[in-house]
């Protein structure tokens, strides 16, 4: 084979291997994101395929649902898509995790400003912030709170802070102050408050404010639901105060942040881009907030127990019939027995942990992943340690005992953290 041989070989071979590559290559932004998959999975920390087609199927809901999202770049809905799976919060509007909005870029002309392109947002809601917060060993709970014009509402910082809130039902005007507490292990409490003009210079920061009309751009966020926005606020400043884990520090970095996916540059490190004003908000009917705009926090109803079955321990009787009645999965249906047991063995105020709720929801949206990942998190937070399971029993053996000669429970898995302290307390008091 001679030199030209060669050459037109080779030339066949590269077009060959163009034309394969275009005909195999993403033809619209549906198809990017199903080929985001293997990166979906590495994010979600799992080699079961079945998590990401979850995540991209919510994926592919909000570009239905907000045909706006279907005009952004690329490269910047993937980016804003992606730093939700890293941060392993569902893109599912009812649970109020995260968004992924649109935005218009203008560009300057000879004659004014012209409409260049659209770029996707990566927003957090209030529930995403509640989550990452309860992923902290710490956690035990968080609230937030409307203070409306009508409220008897007073409060004190220093050495012997308070805060006192009757909501009024009858006489409720405008709202000017909002606040969250977050109580920690231990039972300490650390709570942040609020005022509208403090929420307000937060609000002035985010590319919601049209600086020159001195007003929210039209259909922002902040326009629609200025309470739940401001709730989300209170919220993300009073998290800069508590311990953090490493997913809710990055969620503060990266909230309402666009970026661009690029290659070989993780999401996360990437800088946020950077854009020449006016950034103009186009219609998006996605709503980044959507928390019940009632002076009272939302409180999560109690997890179902499904009618056939016996009771649990210690709980006597059926569920109240105004309980919601939720039908475990086939395939869920031993996740839904161990969250539902945890839940009828912990006391009332955890049974108000919006972990569950939460965790049932995911049961209902076939999203077995993160109903596992809840189901974690709460044993982590309300169950007997492996420790503590292992020095009970050998206390018990020493004395001669079963645990039911002590507990209330016949098996060291129902254990409460609780629980487990008082049976510790009865054994040594045996001994």
């Amino acid at each position: 084979m001679n030199q030209n041989e060669m050459k037109q070989q080779l030339a066949a071979k590269a077009q060959s291997n163009t034309a394969l590559a275009t005909s195999t290559a993403p033809k619209n932004i549906f198809e990017m994101v199903e080929a985001q998959k293997p990166a979906i999975q590495a994010a979600f920390g799992t080699t079961d395929e079945k998590y990401a087609l979850m995540f991209i199927r919510q994926a592919r809901t909000q570009l239905q649902l907000n045909p706006l999202l279907q005009k952004c770049t690329p490269e910047s809905f993937l980016g804003a898509m992606m730093l939700a799976a890293q941060l392993r919060l569902q893109l599912n509007p009812g649970m109020r995790t995260a968004y992924l909005v649109p935005y218009g870029r203008y560009k300057k002309t000879n004659s004014g400003y012209e409409l260049d392109h659209y770029e996707a947002q990566f927003q957090i809601g209030v529930g995403g912030y509640q989550e990452l917060f309860y992923r902290h060993e710490k956690a035990v709970a968080l609230d937030v709170f409307t203070v409306y014009n009508g409220d008897d509402f007073d409060f004190s910082l220093g050495t012997e802070p308070f805060i006192k809130h009757r909501p009024s039902l009858q006489h409720q005007g405008e709202p000017y102050a909002w606040y969250a507490v977050a109580t920690l292990a231990g039972g300490h409490k650390k709570f942040l408050v609020m005022s509208r003009f403090q929420v307000m210079q937060n609000a002035r920061k985010s590319q919601s404010w049209d600086a020159k009309n001195q007003n929210f751009k039209a259909k922002s966020a902040w326009a629609d639901d200025f309470d739940g926005m401001a709730q989300k606020t209170v919220i993300k400043m009073l998290a800069k105060t508590l311990p953090m884990s490493t997913e809710i520090s990055e969620a503060i970095a990266q909230d309402e942040a666009v970026k661009t996916l690029r290659k070989d540059v993780n999401i996360m490190d990437a800088p946020n881009e950077a854009f020449e004003e006016p950034v103009v908000v186009y219609d998006a009917p996605v709503e980044v907030a959507d928390t019940p705009k009632s002076p009272k926090a939302e409180v999560p109803k109690p997890a179902p127990v499904r009618e056939e079955e016996p009771p649990l321990p210690d709980e006597p009787g059926t569920a109240p019939s105004n309980e919601p009645k939720a039908e475990a999965k086939s395939g869920d249906s031993e996740i839904f027995d161990a969250v539902a047991l945890i839940y009828n063995l912990v006391g009332e105020e955890q049974k108000a942990d919006p972990l569950f709720q939460r965790t049932f929801a995911c049961l209902d949206n076939n999203d077995e992943h993160m109903a596992k990942q809840g189901l974690s998190e709460l044993r982590t937070k309300y169950m007997a340690t492996e420790k503590q399971i292992k020095a009970i029993h050998a206390m018990l053996n020493e004395q001669g005992k079963e645990l039911k000669d002590v507990a209330a429970v016949e098996s060291t898995l129902q254990l409460t953290k609780k629980a487990a302290s008082d049976v510790f307390t009865v054994l040594k008091a045996g001994e």
